[in-house]
């Protein structure tokens, strides 16, 4: 599995498995991320995670600066913006991406210096 960032060359493809995914809200989408990012000056560090050429699932990411904190947050007004997951996995391997995810989080969270971060996801792991 491998991360890419959600940028203009890919935006397409995102908002593509934002449409065809049960999980993903109006929240999710690429141009969402963009307009938070220009009006509330969130940095996007949203990401795919694809294996091959198919997408397995999205997180929308936004950095934002608090009286000196440093967080994740979903983007603006995102009541739900966890992960959104291909309705092609089975459970098995829904699995096994939450926890890439996850990971992988940690390690943007390390790279960018954050001390707060939490989400909600609708992704039932059971």
């Amino acid at each position: 599995m491998n991360a890419f960032d959600l940028n203009m060359e890919n935006h397409n493809q995102w908002d593509g498995f934002v449409r065809d995914s049960q999980e993903a809200w109006f929240f999710h989408l690429s141009k969402w991320a963009q307009l938070c990012q220009e009006v509330f000056r969130q940095k996007n560090v949203s990401f795919m995670v694809k294996e091959g050429d198919e997408v397995l699932a999205i997180m929308p990411l936004a950095i934002r600066n608090r009286i000196g904190i440093r967080m994740f947050i979903s983007p603006a007004f995102g009541g739900y913006g966890g992960p959104a997951y291909s309705h092609k996995l089975s459970k098995n391997k829904k699995q096994a991406v939450s926890k890439w995810v996850e990971s992988f989080i940690n390690s943007l969270a390390l790279k960018y210096k954050i001390d707060f971060f939490k989400y909600e996801s609708l992704c039932n792991q059971n």
